[in-house]
């Protein structure tokens, strides 16, 4: 009976020697191609000449690593940018003469975007093919939009401005973030946050960490339209991200009963 007892407490010992947490942290830069999934709410309003456009934007921020093993929970703080580009021709008639309009519109919205995955890693030390999931949580910054509106082909001319359609019309303006004053208009204010979840894979060698992901929110830019079905549009982001990780020396013993997780000391 002692023996057994002996040998429960050594193996417990061992263990709780073994199973330990690896920390590192460091710089994370990338590139995002982001867009809307508006495209039937868009037709709906502007018939079947629109088409939208995603948006390629840089990214950069930290990203934190706690290894245990073949497993390691990534956190991350990211600046991102996400929205869409879009156009669509309108046939008019001024004075009995046919013409056509060209609208373009630009969103873009700032987010800090933090996602939490959880990554497994194929090879030892966290090296190797990478499998990563998990969700994000991001904070609205600020939006502005774009829109421009101009002849497409040849046009009648007015001598009233607000008329004229041979003239070109630009405006940008800032969404606000928070509850609007008047959600009567045509764009309603961001919410101040979004969120949604994230999955893809990736490769680390050494220090540095190569990830591919995609990513869909479940919250998104307000649509201008009182159409129901597209109260609020979300993001679809495909991302791509290098990071370099420093530390990883770091030890927390862990209780013995994860041992089973194999730890390594980090190299």
């Amino acid at each position: 009976m002692r023996f057994s007892l002996l040998c429960a407490g050594l193996l417990l010992a061992a263990g709780t020697a073994q199973a330990q947490v690896y920390l590192s942290a460091g710089p994370t830069v990338g590139y995002s191609y982001t867009s809307f999934d508006n495209g039937a709410d868009n037709i709906y309003l502007h018939g079947p000449t629109f088409q939208q456009h995603g948006l390629w934007r840089p990214q950069g921020g930290l990203t934190f690593n706690a290894r245990l093993g073949h497993f390691a929970l990534q956190p991350s703080v990211l600046f991102v940018q996400k929205g869409n580009e879009s156009h669509y021709t309108a046939e008019g008639r001024y004075q009995g003469q046919v013409y056509y309009r060209r609208f373009e519109q630009s969103t873009k919205i700032n987010y800090l975007e933090i996602p939490l995955n959880l990554v497994a890693s194929l090879g030892r030390e966290g090296r190797g093919l990478q499998v990563l999931a998990g969700p994000y949580l991001a904070v609205t910054l600020s939006g502005k939009e774009h829109t421009r509106d101009f002849p497409d082909g040849p046009a009648p001319t007015s001598t009233n401005p607000e008329l004229n359609p041979s003239a070109t019309h630009e405006a940008t303006w800032d969404y606000t973030v928070g509850k609007p004053e008047n959600n009567q208009g045509y764009s309603p204010a961001l919410r101040r946050t979004d969120w949604g979840g994230n999955a893809g894979l990736g490769y680390a060698l050494g220090r540095w960490q190569l990830q591919a992901t995609y990513s869909r929110s479940l919250r998104g830019k307000p649509s201008p339209t009182p159409n129901p079905t597209y109260a609020y549009l979300p993001h679809r982001t495909y991302q791509l991200r290098l990071s370099y990780l420093l530390g990883g020396q770091r030890e927390h013993k862990l209780p013995g009963f994860l041992s089973f997780l194999n730890l390594k000391p980090a190299q």
